[in-house]
């Protein structure tokens, strides 16, 4: 039994493309320097927050506080940000139902989740701005010819990881057409 998937990820137990190695360099780069900022829009931020890397995602538990309002109102999803040094690494809407209702949130309300990142890849000049020492691709993900983001990037793939990486991408889409079906 290899300790790798398929695609090269280091969970044999799960399918995915992994980061590049500079973009996990990159990362956790970001995170020993603690300038990573998780900005809930319209709430606050969470400054330096606990952050776990992986080779497909960053993980970061969040425990919110709210301070406001005082009538609690009904909230359907939190427009979340990840920032370094005041430049936007990532932002999406997360659901934050609860048995399918949105939540209650006034002055007093504690809500613990996990915000899951899966990346795909990061833009090579923001790698290379913050990191002046990467040089050629920095990413699996981009066509070394064209420079788009591609179903099979630059990677040296078989037919058969070809197939598994539209299987892959056909499923990010499908989680992604959930999320984005209870956010309207």
């Amino acid at each position: 039994m290899t300790d790798r998937n398929a695609l090269g990820g280091k969970n044999p137990n799960s399918l995915y493309v992994p980061m590049s190695e500079t973009e996990q360099e990159f990362l956790s780069r970001l995170i020993e320097q603690e300038v990573l900022v998780v900005r809930i829009h319209g709430w606050g931020v969470v400054p330096n927050p606990t952050v776990t890397l992986g080779d497909l995602q960053v993980v970061i538990p969040l425990t919110l506080n709210f301070d406001r309002p005082e009538v609690p109102i009904q909230v359907s999803y939190f427009d979340l940000e990840l920032l370094a040094d005041d430049v936007s690494l990532f932002r999406e809407k997360q659901p934050i139902e609860y048995g399918g209702l949105p939540v209650l949130v006034g002055s007093g309300t504690c809500i613990q989740m996990v915000w899951h990142i899966g990346i795909r890849a990061i833009d090579p000049k923001l790698i290379k701005s913050m990191m002046p020492g990467a040089k050629g691709l920095t990413s699996r993900q981009f066509d070394k010819d064209t420079g788009a983001l591609t179903l099979t990037g630059n990677m040296k793939l078989t037919e058969g990881q070809r197939k598994l990486v539209a299987l892959v991408r056909e499923g990010e889409a499908n989680v992604q057409a959930e999320r984005d079906a209870k956010l309207r």
